[in-house]
């Protein structure tokens, strides 16, 4: 097989050397008046200087794909919807659009490839950690099937599909420790799981709920798994699934609210009415085994699997709404969030917040640092202009 980077220079015109609901923050007032349909552009933006605390920030447009021909198409009209990044290479990431297949890239965004294109949306993509056997595997769940590439992209392959069209997995990931074992989420809440490489499943778990994304503490410890479900929390297995029983509800934890409440500072944390309803997540790789969440009510940390902590945002004028979050894995005090309206960054864990405009008038589907924290992603979701 070969180095993907070496296929990526097989294009000659590369010559250039990144869950959609939302957080209401503010309620606002009910209209009669209906509203006009607002379009959203498209776009994958990276920034090196997010550590900046300034005005404005140098968001640099990196959306260009290149196809044979000598054809050059843009991503901004790309819906984009999912993200992995290659352990092996900080450089590269991938993206799962919801109507175009998957973008790839090997230098941190400045050119893109398309591949599995005509397979509906594709909600969730994972790489293989293992840089020995694996250097171009790659896993991508769309619609009711995963498929399954070894050759970086090239060609692909169906190693699963759910019998019922209307059921389609919604999460995927991989542990490092033993690339071999694949697990993957459904939107009825089923948990899958595969221990060679996706040639056969077995479900091990039921969560009831459709399954949003599956978090793996990789960096730390591989058998720190996470469950992000819709609208009944989040769920974290101490033992790589192994045993149904020691799944922990984390809705049931207590969370540390003295920072936005004046008395009742700890409570169990799913009693908090919107807890549960989820809108972006994150791994904080920061502490090690940690979580960066947001829901309706407002974004909290979870460190070491033990308890949760608001924190305190700024009140905005009008409505916004949080799509996207992230924490600087080289600074655990560096956590950054983008809305509606605006790119918020605090470099106090919450105490203080620099607001600075977005890159464009997109909605952020998503936000991640690059594995070696030299940029940090903001990718868009578009919505085009009703006729």
């Amino acid at each position: 097989m070969k180095n993907k980077k070496t296929i990526f220079k097989a294009f000659s015109l590369l010559i250039l050397a990144f869950f959609v609901s939302g957080c209401t923050i503010l309620p606002t007032t009910s209209s009669k008046k209906k509203a006009t349909p607002v379009a959203y552009q498209g776009g994958v933006f990276r920034t090196a200087d997010f550590s900046v605390q300034a005005n404005t920030l140098n968001w640099q447009k990196v959306s260009d794909v290149y196809a044979t021909g000598g054809k050059v198409k843009t991503l901004d009209t790309a819906s984009i919807v999912s993200y992995a990044l290659d352990p092996n290479d900080s450089a590269a990431l991938y993206i799962g659009s919801q109507n175009e297949g998957i973008y790839y890239t090997y230098n941190y965004g400045q050119a893109w490839l398309q591949t599995l294109m005509d397979k509906g949306s594709v909600n969730a993509i994972a790489v293989s950690p293992d840089p020995a056997t694996n250097k171009c595997t790659i896993y991508a769940a769309a619609n009711n099937y995963i498929y399954l590439s070894k050759d970086c992209g090239r060609t692909w392959g169906a190693v699963y599909f759910e019998a019922r069209t209307k059921i389609i997995v919604t999460a995927l990931a991989i542990r490092k420790d033993n690339p071999k074992i694949i697990y993957a989420g459904t939107s009825e809440g089923n948990f899958i799981r595969s221990f060679d490489g996706g040639v056969t499943w077995d479900s091990i778990y039921r969560f009831n709920n459709n399954i949003i994304n599956i978090i793996i503490q990789n960096h730390v410890d591989s058998k720190i798994i996470y469950v992000v479900t819709q609208s009944a929390g989040i769920w974290r297995s101490p033992d790589g699934a192994e045993n149904p029983g020691n799944w922990v509800d984390l809705m049931t934890t207590q969370v540390d609210q003295s920072e936005v409440a004046d008395e009742g500072n700890f409570k169990e944390f799913g009693k908090i009415s919107g807890s549960k309803s989820y809108l972006a997540i994150s791994a904080d790789k920061s502490v090690g085994d940690g979580l960066i969440y947001v829901n309706t009510v407002g974004i909290y940390r979870l460190k070491f699997g033990d308890m949760w902590r608001q924190l305190k945002l700024i009140p905005p004028k009008k409505k916004e709404t949080i799509t996207a979050v992230g924490v600087n894995p080289d600074n655990t005090n560096e956590v950054l969030y983008a809305s509606t309206g605006a790119f918020y960054r605090t470099f106090d864990a919450g105490v203080n917040w620099n607001i600075t405009p977005l890159p464009n008038s997109g909605k952020p589907a998503w936000a991640v640092f690059s594995d070696d924290s030299k940029f940090f992603y903001l990718a868009n979701y578009y919505l085009a202009p009703k006729k």
